[in-house]
């Protein structure tokens, strides 16, 4: 009915789209009396509530608040309770204190305050005094603090430094956990960053004490049901209200993450039941409010394997962290974007004037992938631009936006009304079928050997089973339980051209993996029969050589390893997916790296500046040959090499030669 009033009335203002966002809907909003979007956030970001943390009185009292609006609205319980016991792992912290003076190059001392000044980032035990590295990139950073621009930089010292310091606009917390193997990292104001920079620091003196025992307790999830006609079949929303806690006068209050949630939860909860009393729904609705989403999704993976069990057919719509000021798009998250579910939502926000939008197949970390992973499909309902408000002192209830909240709620109100029948299972476009599928081609493909393919029927439809991949063992490195029809042996047999050395320098050729793009299949082939594609030096997509520095498995010694690789492109064809300097997230730079003859770019990881290799292009007769050479990586220190070590590696291999061979037989 909505939709045909709208097509009427473009010309209104926006805010009688609102106000008209459904017939149903709006007359439940003028009937509701016990929940307010805006009481909920007030009691849910109290002191009282304190942060929400599982284990703590102020979690309990949200889990009452919840279970009372529950009841008063007339619920049912699921099963015999509104709340849904579970075991939650998590630390109890006995005792802590922190600890942190700096030393300036004047001689100026100051005892920094903690919870103003700093703030650990992760638990751990520290007694350090001593130098405070400036640079990250200096070599001279062994068991000493260093002090980061950005927190992102950790990585690059994570193995070498005692500690890391950087700058945050509000300090972040997690669930509390003690991490004595971590590198101590430690957020600062920055204003105290500015101090440090100005004036130089001569000594950081860090002591941090931290006593704790993790341990297992009962904790709840809330929930109750409005039945439906078909008491088989379940639509089930969901909103976590757990948070981080408190600590000393700090309350990480939790607004947008996810009082937001939880007050739309309640919100709708209303308003279906004064539908329902009027209009008894298709099937029924579960509400649940759950725990232990901080603490990797601790209260869904118990009911999730529960409710599986009592429903035929269920779907999910989990409501995390949305109705920030300017807080951007609604993401609408899923598995697929051809997921109906997925597309009925988005489609449903989209006609209401809601900007909302799903960015792909890989769901993001709430609840919902709960029940995905469990092949029942979900959506989580987000919001863009919320990860630097979201776990810090700076989510509180002056930044959302109360009738952004009521607006999705009517949407959502209005969408379940409408759908009720709905079952919206994952079908051959989604989950259950990928995965089936998947699995079907991965039997087949594992059967064929190197340029080996057949035509299954799958569904009625013919299906190419191509395995276009050769992975060929040197003989020193083959292992018969692993390697079977891999040695480098049948290289040479398919290609006769090649000659390679048994090593460069103190590096061994241990593995060489081939692409063939060849698409030359024959015409009308006969189901499940194995064809064979003729090798040809010509077809050759990608050809990789892997070298370390290991004579045998056996052998430890550093374990470090490089790859030299080449991408063969026509300029008229499909660019290959395949060249590691073409990846996403890396950047080739403008710079000049000289190794032997040739000149190479260096590869830069966008999101930490790390070398990721050497990158050249050789232009001849219509083909584009790219040449990779990786940054050379330490299995056993878990590290690439800087770029300094890199370049010594590299020059020390003298690899010029072997890589004007591979070239020559490439170019015929």
């Amino acid at each position: 009915m909505f939709n045909k009033i709208k097509k009427k009335l473009v010309y209104l203002l926006p805010i009688l789209m609102f106000l008209l966002t459904s017939c149903k809907s709006t007359e439940a909003l003028q009937n509701s009396q016990i929940t307010s979007i805006k009481d909920t956030l007030e009691y849910l970001t109290s002191e009282e509530c304190d942060g929400r943390l599982p284990n703590t009185e102020g979690n309990k009292k949200a889990q009452e608040y919840i279970k009372d609006k529950f009841e008063k609205i007339g619920l049912e319980p699921y099963g015999n309770s509104y709340l849904f016991e579970y075991n939650h792992m998590g630390w109890n912290i006995n005792n802590e204190n922190y600890k942190m003076v700096i030393t300036f190059l004047d001689g100026d001392t100051k005892e920094c305050e903690y919870g103003r000044d700093f703030l650990e980032n992760i638990m751990t035990n520290v007694d350090f005094k001593g130098e405070l590295v400036l640079d990250y990139k200096d070599e001279n950073i062994e068991n000493k603090f260093v002090l980061l621009e950005k927190m992102d930089n950790t990585v690059e010292v994570k193995d070498k430094a005692k500690g890391v310091i950087f700058p945050m606009e509000s300090f972040r917390r997690g669930a509390p956990k003690i991490e004595e193997e971590h590198i101590t990292m430690i957020q600062i104001s920055p204003s105290l960053y500015k101090e440090m920079l100005e004036k130089g620091v001569k000594e950081i003196n860090v002591n941090f004490q931290v006593d704790g025992i993790e341990e297992e307790f009962p904790q709840n999830n809330v929930v109750g049901v409005i039945p439906g006609k078909n008491r088989k079949n379940a639509i089930v929303i969901t909103a976590h209200f757990d948070h981080v806690g408190s600590k000393g006068n700090m309350i990480w209050k939790g607004a947008i993450d996810n009082g937001t949630g939880v007050s739309a939860l309640l919100d709708i909860v209303e308003k279906l039941k004064l539908h329902s009393d009027k209009e008894k729904l298709e099937q029924d609705i579960v509400f649940c409010a759950f725990n232990g989403e901080d603490s990797l999704f601790q209260g869904s993976i118990p009911f999730v394997e529960d409710i599986s069990t009592k429903y035929e057919n269920i779907y999910n719509i989990n409501i995390d962290s949305l109705g920030l000021k300017n807080g951007g798009r609604l993401l609408v998250d899923g598995k697929g974007e051809e997921n109906e579910l997925v597309k009925a939502i988005t489609s449903q926000f989209k006609e209401h004037g809601v900007e909302a939008y799903s960015d792909g197949d890989i769901p993001r970390g709430s609840d919902h992938i709960i029940f995905i992973n469990n092949d029942i499909n979900g959506v989580g309902l987000s919001q863009e631009n919320i990860k630097d408000v979201i776990h810090t002192l700076e989510d509180t209830m002056d930044k959302v936006d109360i009738e952004y909240i009521e607006r999705l709620s009517n949407i959502l109100v209005d969408f379940i009304i409408n759908n009720s029948k709905d079952t919206f299972k994952l079908l051959d476009n989604s989950l259950n079928a990928v995965k089936n599928l998947d699995d079907i081609l991965s039997e087949e493909y594992i059967k064929l050997n190197f340029n080996e393919y057949k035509f299954i029927e799958i569904n009625e439809n013919k299906e190419l089973i191509r395995q276009d991949l050769g992975f060929f063992v040197s003989p020193a490195r083959y292992n018969e339980d692993y390697h079977k029809g891999m040695e480098l042996e049948g290289f040479y047999k398919i290609y006769p051209e090649f000659q390679l050395p048994e090593k460069l320098g103190n590096y061994y050729l241990y593995t060489v993996n081939v692409f063939d793009r060849s698409e030359e299949y024959i015409d009308d082939p006969e189901l499940d029969k194995i064809y064979t594609i003729e090798p040809k030096i010509d077809n050759i997509g990608k050809i990789e050589f892997m070298f370390d520095n290991r004579l045998s498995n056996k052998d430890i010694l550093d374990n470090a390893s490089i790859s030299i690789g080449f991408v063969i492109e026509d300029k008229d064809i499909k660019k290959i997916k395949y060249t590691y300097a073409e990846y996403t997230d890396s950047v080739i730079s403008d710079e000049d790296i000289t190794i032997g003859d040739e000149v190479y770019s260096p590869v830069y990881k966008k999101s930490n500046n790390q070398l990721n290799g050497l990158y050249r292009k050789v232009e001849k007769d219509g083909k584009i040959y790219k040449i990779m050479i990786t940054t050379p990586y330490s299995n056993t220190e878990w590290q690439y090499k800087t770029i300094e070590e890199s370049i010594k590696v590299y020059k020390e291999l003298n690899m010029s030669p072997f890589i004007e061979d591979i070239l020559k037989v490439l170019l015929n």
